[in-house]
């Protein structure tokens, strides 16, 4: 796949494509089915599958105050991308200057003139240009004006509701880890480098690896039954999200304690895939407490691993009403 960043700097022109414009933040399941009707459309004409985002995410530039906490970095969109087949990513730098172009004449400039767009797919929530007054509809409207055509794609329902980055965010932080990815169709996965932690787990005869907390949502402080991505391959672990209050911390942290892992991670590059709740974070009253509470937590590990594969089950796979 192709990334450009900041298009109208790169002087790149597509002669013809297939487009769909948004933030895709988490490029969950309502995500991965438009960008299968984008394949399908670009197949169609014969013509590459672009992808056009945004960073920063809109919100952290309008409204810092109010913007939203990231569920994927830029790196891993990227990558997710990439994996839903799509030729071209664009990723543009969004400033106050961009927000403020009117809808037009992004339709013009930007998807007829520098991507070459014979066809523009969109969310059924998307807005864009100024004030936001490029809605769907407007978009349907003035896309033929330009030789355009355009298609509004339907939300994606999942247990009688609209899956949407919102509702994913809202699930991780109340620590519904499943829920959150059956919406995504894959683990929420939290990536980081391993540290020097206080070494406390091996003192308690679980060692754990420790990460700093990534740029991006964490679910709700406690403990997790997770996958560990490692470089010798998947591993079943607990990891607790929080603090460590029974020691009187206070620094946010992931530590992750590898089920049957003898070896050294320290400055290693790993990833935690997030796949059940096991219980809320709390301070116990010592360590004997805390060590019999982690030895029934690894036991009850065990048992949903044994279950639950390294890709969640998603049994139904929704529909669009």
């Amino acid at each position: 796949m192709e990334v450009i960043r900041d298009l109208g700097r790169s002087g790149r022109r597509i002669e013809r494509s297939v487009v769909t414009v948004g933030n895709f933040d988490g490029v969950h399941r309502g995500h991965q089915r438009l960008f299968a009707r984008v394949r399908e459309e670009a197949d169609r004409i014969g013509a590459p599958a672009v992808v056009y985002t945004f960073d920063p995410h809109p919100q952290q530039v309008l409204r810092p105050d109010k913007a939203p906490e990231t569920l994927t970095s830029l790196p891993k969109r990227i990558k997710l991308i990439r994996d839903c087949g799509m030729d071209v990513l664009v990723c543009e730098h969004f400033t106050r200057e961009f927000a403020a172009q009117e809808p037009e004449d992004f339709i013009r400039q930007v998807l007829v003139q520098q991507l070459g767009a014979r066809k523009v797919v969109i969310g059924y929530d998307f807005c864009f240009g100024r004030s936001c007054r490029g809605t769907p509809v407007y978009m349907v409207h003035e896309a033929p004006r330009h030789g355009l055509e355009a298609e509004v794609f339907p939300a994606f329902h999942w247990k009688g509701e609209i899956v949407s980055s919102t509702r994913i965010r809202n699930s991780l932080k109340a620590g519904e880890v499943r829920l959150a990815a059956e919406q995504l169709g894959r683990y929420y996965l939290a990536q980081g480098h391993v540290v020097t932690g206080n070494k406390r787990g091996r003192v308690l005869g679980f060692p754990t690896a420790n990460l700093a907390p990534p740029d991006e949502l964490l679910p709700k402080r406690g403990v997790y039954a997770t996958w560990v991505e490692t470089a010798n391959g998947l591993v079943g672990g607990v990891a607790n999200v929080g603090v460590a209050p029974t020691f009187g911390g206070e620094t946010l942290s992931i530590e992750v304690h590898l089920l049957d892992f003898d070896g050294d991670l320290y400055g290693q590059w790993i990833g935690v895939r997030f796949v059940d709740h096991l219980r809320d974070e709390r301070k116990f009253s010592g360590v004997a407490e805390l060590t019999d509470q982690i030895r029934r937590d690894v036991e009850r590990a065990r048992a949903l691993l044994a279950s639950a594969g390294p890709v969640p089950d998603l049994g139904e796979r929704g529909e669009n009403p």
